[in-house]
């Protein structure tokens, strides 16, 4: 494991598997008095506009850190009894760790369902810019912060979005793709639980941002059909354009559909790395659950 930035990257994952940096559960239980050893601090965080009164942090036995927020200020019946976050610092979190900080941390519980979920890649030696023009997105928010700042970020969609792509400098030679899958998202494909998060296998991530690279052969003939002009022209919008700009472009001005220019680049590693997802080796890629009703 490395360290770098805000949090720690993983040697056994650059490259090779996307993982869960971060997952959130809503419970509907009671808090359990934990181990000493997992409890570092226990402070008020209440207040009018707080819905939780007290925030429970500490680190888990692989020594990744949680925190609870529980004693509901806000007693409105949708409110869950208590919010669980965890995160990859120590090692990638995996499903076993999940169920087992559920079952350290609370007690009674009559559900838990996952409200959030970090699916992240990280890719050595790609830089935030090769993502910047290629991304193409129909989100409407796509931004990206001043290229002034030390470290760029892109953001595809907002944080109330069902789900929201970030992609930023982790470190030297290492970039960052990361998901934030939502609550809305995750029930509309079947993430429910700790157990559903095999699923995360099988989604298509390409719908929520595609990722395409211009076919250099393609564009060639491109210039090569057109007056030198006009080739001028359309070989400047490549150097000046975010790359769907660019494409919108050609294909409103020269008729151009972007299929006849586009090829995907990074998908099938991004699509592998998905694939072996950092994931408990005995759990399969679907939910024990679904898994017992297809077999009846």
């Amino acid at each position: 494991m490395s360290e770098a930035g805000a949090g720690p990257t993983f040697d056994e994952t650059v490259n090779k598997r996307a993982f869960f940096d971060r997952i959130v559960l809503s419970i509907w239980g009671q808090r359990k008095i934990p181990k000493k050893s997992l409890v570092e601090s226990n402070i008020a965080i209440g207040g009018k506009k707080r819905a939780y009164a007290r925030s429970q942090k500490g680190n888990l036995p692989s020594g990744n850190p949680y925190e609870l927020k529980y004693g509901r200020s806000n007693w409105k019946g949708y409110l869950p009894s208590m919010i669980l976050t965890l995160r990859s610092e120590a090692s990638p979190l995996t499903v076993i760790e999940t169920i087992a900080a559920l079952r350290s941390l609370c007690d009674d519980v009559t559900r838990a369902q996952i409200s959030e979920a970090e699916l992240t890649f990280d890719l050595a030696e790609i830089s935030v810019d090769y993502f910047r023009q290629r991304i193409k997105s129909s989100a409407r928010i796509f931004t990206q912060i001043p290229s002034d700042r030390e470290t760029k970020t892109i953001y595809v969609r907002t944080r109330k979005s069902p789900s929201q792509l970030k992609v930023y400098k982790k470190s030297p030679g290492l970039t960052r793709y990361e998901f934030t899958l939502r609550s809305a998202y995750l029930r509309k494909v079947g993430i429910v639980t700790p157990l559903d998060l095999g699923l995360v296998r099988q989604l298509n991530l390409d719908a929520l941002s595609s990722l395409r690279e211009l076919d250099e052969v393609q564009f060639e003939k491109l210039v090569a059909r057109l007056d030198d002009l006009s080739g001028r022209v359309v070989q400047s919008w490549r150097r000046n354009f975010v790359f769907q700009e660019f494409l919108r472009v050609t294909r409103d001005i020269l008729k151009i559909p972007e299929s006849a220019l586009l090829r995907p680049p990074i998908l099938k590693r991004l699509k592998r790395m998905q694939e072996n997802l950092f994931y408990d080796d005995f759990f399969p890629g679907t939910p024990l659950r679904k898994r017992k009703s297809a077999r009846s």
